[in-house]
């Protein structure tokens, strides 16, 4: 794999947003979009209110900083109707979404796997790009992977592939780079320190 495609993908979390606020996100998605060497980003909010401001401002974002933006809400459906509104590159689908991908038309798709069979399945039915997680330690999460499944993984898996998962250090993106995969996911690697 050309390591110089090497992508870094950024998943929003509530922490950017406190209580929907619009200033503090504005705030935050500058800062980190001008800090970072970002090529994709998720707008991730599972929330049955959906914040539509912040959805409006994300995607003005990515735009202007020339960023793949994807999103990710609550129900698959709602991901589709906002990206195609607010034209988003495509939706990001969760792990028990998988089945529900034929609802997806004209949008590039990211997916949630934990292990190698739901890469299998993602990749059978045309997902664009694939999470793989957790690779390290991540609190409220399973017991991770490791970079050791990262480099079990057959080659042909990996183009597509973003690790994600506790990744917090330049440490950690230099071993996902070294194992082939497509790049990186992280929260809380972008976050302000």
């Amino acid at each position: 794999m050309n390591q110089s495609n090497f992508e870094s993908y950024f998943i929003t979390s509530e922490q950017i947003y406190p209580n929907n606020s619009i200033e503090v996100f504005e705030q935050k998605l500058k800062y980190i979009f001008s800090k970072n060497n970002i090529q994709k980003a998720c707008f991730r909010d599972n929330s049955e209110i959906i914040p539509i401001e912040l959805i409006k401002i994300f995607s003005c974002y990515c735009k202007q900083y020339n960023i793949e933006s994807f999103i990710n809400l609550s129900h698959i459906d709602l991901s589709i109707k906002f990206a195609k509104e607010y034209h988003f590159e495509g939706v990001h689908i969760k792990s028990n979404q998988l089945n529900e991908t034929k609802k997806i038309t004209n949008l590039k798709t990211f997916y949630s796997a934990h292990q190698t069979q739901e890469i299998l399945q993602a990749y059978q039915i045309g997902i664009n790009f694939i999470t793989i997680s957790p690779i390290f330690a991540t609190p409220n999460k399973p017991k991770p992977l490791g970079i050791n499944y990262l480099q079990i993984l057959q080659e042909e898996l990996k183009k597509n592939l973003f690790a994600l998962g506790g990744i917090l250090t330049e440490k950690q993106i230099k071993s996902i780079k070294e194992n082939g995969l497509k790049g990186f996911a992280s929260i809380r690697y972008f976050l302000p320190k």
